[in-house]
């Protein structure tokens, strides 16, 4: 992976620059060394020595190494075995070669790979800790995408690559190359490991640190929505603004389910959760934190449950709930009827049932309707209504034969029309007999069926 494209290596100049031991001491206490350790003794393997001849010399024969601590024995057991040396042939040099080329080399697949002079100066395994500059050229064009990165590494598979010369001049073997790609598979993937796993122990350091910068600059607590202090408080951190935003669980779960069940006219328009303050749709990350503070609280509601089954895709759980969010949509728009499209959802099938049934006694009948569904919405015929037409549209969502059932449930009602009228009349709601409705119609003078 290019450090560049790294997120944390852009943000912090940090890690701009080649990380060494004594700059990681210096910036934590001087513990880090020793905290890795702990965590992981091969990410502090020393580096390999460059290969030489053995000395037929014994006065040039290095010292014996002291013998080790059971400490360091017991480490030496639990580190990956050593790799294979190479032959000692790779280690001879001779005065009259040219330096070796790291701008290219071949794989045993004839796959060619290019290297810049930038290459392997950002990653956490420097010259000290991963002197094979090859090595550190592969690692550090390791793709972003875990698919791309396997596919990456599975070029290595074969064990062994090739110095690649582009000219005839350069085209003469050089021993010292094949030193350091011998078993270039197991040393790219060591270093791929120890990258990767220091990679994951600054990010945790500078996660807790910025963490801890955000929580001294926080002072008030107040939840957006119900403009008090949280009882069951769900905290999230928002590194582009560097702000911390605490919100009540209960007011926070009631908030993001009305996103996702967001509804106009009966048709399901989910909106995926925003924060209140900024009116920015939570990350991923964000939205995570929340899901499992909320499951903390016992404040989890349907919509973000079934959405963590989707890895909180909102196109895909859309997709697959699209019935019960399309059900959910007409139910809650005809039992609060505060739109005028939801109004003239439950308008449209009362009249289309009235003369379905032949039960129209004149023509401003809608008018009598329209006015009742704005004015006195939970009028009991007007409820009965609501809940014929929610088994209406329900049966024609899924393709059930409900007909009978809803013509008998609409005769039945329609019978108690005229009663209906005169409540609506003394209720002051319509003129009398022959007077002029509010909507402009005329009320029919005889009774009604």
């Amino acid at each position: 992976m290019d450090p560049n494209q790294d997120p944390l290596f852009n943000q912090n100049p940090l890690f701009n620059i080649q990380l060494n031991a004594q700059i990681i001491a210096a910036l934590l206490g001087g513990n880090f060394v020793a905290l890795v350790s702990e965590m992981d003794p091969l990410l502090l393997e020393p580096p390999t020595e460059p290969l030489s001849e053995p000395s037929s010399d014994p006065s040039t024969e290095p010292p014996t190494s002291p013998p080790t601590s059971p400490l360091a024995h017991r480490r030496r057991f639990q580190e990956d075995p050593p790799e294979d040396e190479p032959p000692a042939k790779y280690a001879r040099y001779h005065e009259n070669e040219k330096p070796i080329d790291y701008s290219v080399i071949e794989l045993n697949t004839c796959l060619i790979m290019r290297f810049t002079e930038e290459d392997g100066k950002t990653l956490l395994l420097n010259e000290e800790l991963l002197p094979n500059r090859f090595v550190r050229n592969i690692i550090s064009q390791i793709p972003l995408s875990v698919k791309d990165r396997m596919n990456y590494l599975a070029r290595f598979r074969q064990n062994d690559a090739e110095y690649y010369a582009d000219t005839e001049d350069d085209a003469f073997d050089i021993e010292g190359k094949k030193a350091l790609l011998y078993n270039l598979r197991d040393k790219v993937y060591t270093a791929y490991i120890k990258e990767w796993r220091l990679r994951a122990i600054f990010r945790k350091v500078v996660h807790r640190l910025r963490i801890n910068k955000i929580d001294k600059r926080t002072t008030e607590e107040i939840d957006p929505i119900t403009l008090s202090v949280p009882e069951k408080p769900v905290t999230v951190y928002d590194w582009s603004v560097k702000k911390k935003f605490v919100f009540d669980a209960k007011s926070l779960a009631t908030f993001i389910e009305s996103k996702l069940l967001y509804n106009e006219g009966g048709f399901a328009l989910p909106i995926f959760p925003s924060n209140p303050w900024t009116n920015v749709e939570f990350t991923y990350a964000q939205i995570v934190s929340i899901y499992y503070q909320l499951v903390a609280h016992g404040q989890l509601r349907w919509g973000l449950s079934t959405m963590y089954k989707y890895d909180f895709n909102k196109t895909l759980w859309h997709r697959y709930h699209h019935s019960a969010l399309t059900m959910s949509a007409i139910k809650t728009s005809l039992i609060r009827l505060d739109s005028a499209d939801a109004r003239e959802l439950l308008l449209d099938f009362i009249l289309s049932k009235v003369d379905e049934l032949q039960f129209r006694s004149s023509n401003r009948l809608d008018s009598v309707y329209r006015n009742a569904i704005q004015k006195v919405p939970t009028h009991w015929y007007i409820e009965e209504c609501k809940a014929i037409a929610m088994v209406h549209y329900e049966a024609e969502h899924f393709g059930y034969n409900r007909l009978q059932t809803i013509n008998q449930r609409c005769l039945k009602l329609f019978k108690k029309q005229k009663d209906f009228i005169n409540d609506l009349i003394s209720r002051g709601i319509l003129p009398p007999r022959g007077g002029i409705l509010p909507s402009g119609g005329i009320l029919p003078p005889h009774p009604l069926h």
